[in-house]
């Protein structure tokens, strides 16, 4: 498949999704020497409009995919998919009542308040990603959560997701599952072990794929 736009010709490999690629996102340019496009997505209400309805579907079906389980902190990715996060945060939390779930973004915003940890995003027109500490009461949940699940609204190389969960596994000392969540996913099978976290925990993708 290939897509035409101002910056240049984009040709996409597909292993499965394509059928549902066009309702989930679509492509523009965008003035970055660093990379030229840009996933411009359909179902979360950042860039076109869209129902709620068809975002609160997008948050249940990657949720069901993570499914119930122990208490689970959750952390979306600045700037595109901190609604996404916070989405499939409530909707985890709404399969099981009893189950406890932090959710929390990073951001790129200077606060007055003390950073946790910082990452960075090499390919993007903002490299700088920020965690400040949560209240001591979030805390106590977030350091006693058994599964981390990590949500951005695509992963073009898994680089910054990798650099986020080795951060966060030293802090967190209960984990023994993490679950990378997106709508789309760029990674071949090479690129799939750069999210591969060399930890005791279960690591795998929930995601729609369109590769």
């Amino acid at each position: 498949m290939e897509v035409n736009i101002s910056a240049g010709t984009l040709t996409l490999g597909f292993s499965k999704g394509e059928d549902r690629l066009k309702t989930l996102l679509d492509f523009a340019s965008r003035e970055n020497q660093k990379r030229g496009y840009l996933f411009v997505s359909k179902v979360l209400g950042k860039h076109i409009p869209v129902k709620p309805s068809v975002m609160r579907s997008v948050y249940q079906e990657l949720s069901e995919l993570c499914g119930s389980g122990p208490s689970t902190y959750v952390v979306g990715m600045a700037e595109t998919a901190t609604g996404l996060g916070a989405g499939v945060a409530d909707s985890l939390s709404c399969l099981d009542a009893q189950e406890t779930v932090v959710y929390q973004h990073t951001t790129r915003h200077e606060l007055n308040s003390d950073i946790w940890l910082t990452i960075d995003e090499s390919h993007s027109h903002a490299v700088d990603h920020i965690l400040y500490e949560p209240t001591d009461e979030l805390r106590k949940d977030i350091n006693s959560a058994k599964r981390l699940i990590l949500v951005d609204d695509e992963i073009s190389t898994g680089r910054t997701l990798h650099l986020l969960a080795k951060k966060l596994l030293p802090e967190l000392r209960h984990i023994d599952e993490i679950i990378i969540v997106s709508i789309v996913s760029w990674l071949d099978t090479d690129k799939k072990q750069l999210v591969t976290i060399q930890h005791p925990a279960k690591a795998y993708c929930c995601n729609f794929e369109p590769l």
